[in-house]
């Protein structure tokens, strides 16, 4: 009976050694496993950090790419309404150009008009004066006047010693000054005897001058 109950609690023994030894190993397991949790949900928490930072990141980023794109619109609007303001300014500016262009046009067609009529009108006034005039030098410098509208022709004969029929001639232009227009031979000293004339207004000594000039120079020519 002694045998039995010790056999007995041999085996309870070893059944709570079992029982202790299995709990143990059970409580050791679920610590590991806690612990592995633990540092699952701590590496779960910090990625779901990161990927919120990188959410954020691109979302901050998403944004500014937003507000430049909404920026580059409304500069292209603005550039494009400003583009047409200027065509506009400019289209306007060609219309007052050429208006102004034809106001210019009509005022030199109306100045062109006007000194025609004072040339006219002086030319009425200079040229007979100028007939009368020097009339008398047609004797005595043996001169022949041909005046046209704007111009003068003082044709002298006597000057050759050899050929005192010749003509030598010069015309000049009578409008708001003196010019040569045209000669018949050379004749040194010419334009300042046009400037001399031009400067004190004595037709009269021009006509003498070239009548000199040409008998110094061509006097003696055969």
């Amino acid at each position: 009976m002694n045998f039995e109950i010790n056999q007995f609690n041999s085996m309870l023994d070893s059944f709570n050694y079992m029982c202790g030894s299995f709990a143990g190993n059970m409580v050791s397991n679920l610590e590991k496993m806690q612990k592995a949790y633990n540092q699952a949900v701590c590496l779960f928490a910090e990625q779901e950090k990161a990927l919120q930072t990188q959410l954020a990141s691109q979302n901050s980023l998403q944004k500014q790419k937003d507000a430049a794109l909404s920026q580059f619109e409304k500069t292209n609007e603005d550039l494009d309404l400003k583009i047409q303001t200027f065509e506009s300014q400019i289209s306007q500016l060609k219309s007052e150009v050429a208006s102004l262009q034809q106001q210019i046009q009509q005022l030199n067609t109306s100045t062109t008009l006007h000194q025609a009529q004072i040339s006219q009108t002086k030319q009425a006034q200079i040229n007979p004066l100028l007939i009368k005039k020097h009339s008398m030098y047609e004797k005595m410098l043996r001169l022949r006047i041909e005046p046209s509208f704007a111009s003068i022709k003082l044709v002298f004969t006597g000057i050759s010693k050899y050929k005192p029929e010749k003509e030598f001639w010069a015309e000049f232009g009578t409008g708001d000054t003196v010019t040569v227009i045209g000669i018949s031979n050379e004749l040194v000293g010419v334009e300042q005897f046009v400037d001399e004339c031009q400067l004190t207004g004595n037709f009269g000594l021009l006509v003498r001058r070239v009548r000199r000039g040409f008998s110094q120079q061509y006097g003696q020519t055969k």
